[in-house]
């Protein structure tokens, strides 16, 4: 009899390893089936939104959060945004801004690129790549800081990357230049942005930046500095207002507010307005990339600062 019960049981404990092995077998496929199923999904509608100007921004107007569907009209979040129909020019607008503000943007910022060699290049949103994937896996990783695992910093990565690549507009890439053993620079993108127009408004949609060893590179103040500069580039189109959409923390909050962004809940109200003739017009894509032809004022050399300075003591 005891014979016979182990054999009973050395033939469960195989039966149960057998299924077990079938088990994992199977969930692999049908985790396997899934991914490919939605990969195959994604870049099916991938084809057919980039295949239409037109439906590129029907589904633009989805993030942009002025669908027409009602479940988007309820979620509506209070957005930053600064009319530039007061302002004649971008000098006039910084002056508006407190004094350290605008150092900022018109000293500082500049200044820093040049130090680092921080380039910035604009290209068509249809140029998303793998770098730009990376670089919203990092951004993620930041922004978290342990609150979500790796699976899911990975999924809302895929869908950030995923929406990006399916709207409107121009994305600016920013590079620095590394030095490598055979001393030789490599150019590293370190942050990304994409910009959009609809109506009235520019909107700066999208900002990721790595985890870089460079303290205070100003990257997104360029990003800030880029969008006013382009809206009064754009005035003659009708391009009045910038609009840099709602925040997640009370510290961006607080810096949209101290660089003349002002939270507004009825956005929906006074931007993204558009005439017949800009409907029309909407037709072709804005030119983002030749709009901006003058980025500001680069950094002041030490003769320049020393004759203000003159300048000033003689007043």
């Amino acid at each position: 009899m005891s014979l016979l019960f182990e054999r009973c049981d050395v033939l469960s404990i195989d039966w149960s390893m057998d299924h077990l092995h079938r088990g994992i077998v199977w969930t692999s496929c049908a985790f396997a089936g899934v991914f490919a199923t939605m990969t195959m999904s994604m870049l099916g509608f991938y084809a057919y939104v980039r295949s239409s100007e037109t439906r590129l921004q029907r589904f633009s107007l989805i993030p942009l959060g002025i669908s027409r569907q009602r479940w988007r009209r309820k979620k509506r979040r209070p957005h930053y945004v600064t009319d530039m129909r007061k302002f004649p020019t971008f000098e006039a607008w910084s002056r508006s801004l407190k004094r350290t503000k605008r150092n900022t943007l018109t000293k500082k910022q500049p200044q820093a690129f040049a130090r680092l060699n921080i380039k910035r290049v604009s290209r068509p949103s249809s140029c998303l790549g793998f770098r730009h994937f990376w670089t919203i896996v990092s951004h993620e990783r930041v922004t978290c800081r342990g609150e979500r695992n790796i699976f899911a910093i990975f999924m809302s990565s895929v869908l950030r990357f995923f929406v990006a690549s399916c709207m409107s507009g121009v994305i600016d890439e920013y590079y620095v230049t590394r030095k490598t053993d055979d001393g030789s620079g490599k150019r590293m993108m370190i942050a990304w942005s994409q910009t959009l127009v609809y109506g009235n408004t520019l909107r700066a949609m999208w900002f990721y930046q790595k985890k870089v060893q460079v303290s205070k590179n100003y990257i997104w103040f360029a990003a800030i500095r880029i969008a006013v500069l382009r809206c009064f580039a754009m005035k003659k189109d009708g391009v009045n207002f910038v609009d840099l959409g709602p925040s997640n923390s009370d510290s961006s909050a607080k810096t949209k507010c101290a660089y003349g962004f002002n939270l507004s809940r009825s956005w929906n109200v006074d931007c993204y307005r558009r005439t017949v003739a800009e409907a029309q017009a909407a037709k072709r894509p804005p030119d983002l990339i030749g709009a901006l032809l003058q980025e500001g004022a680069s950094p002041p050399s030490k003769q320049q600062t020393k004759a203000t300075k003159a300048r000033r003591r003689c007043r």
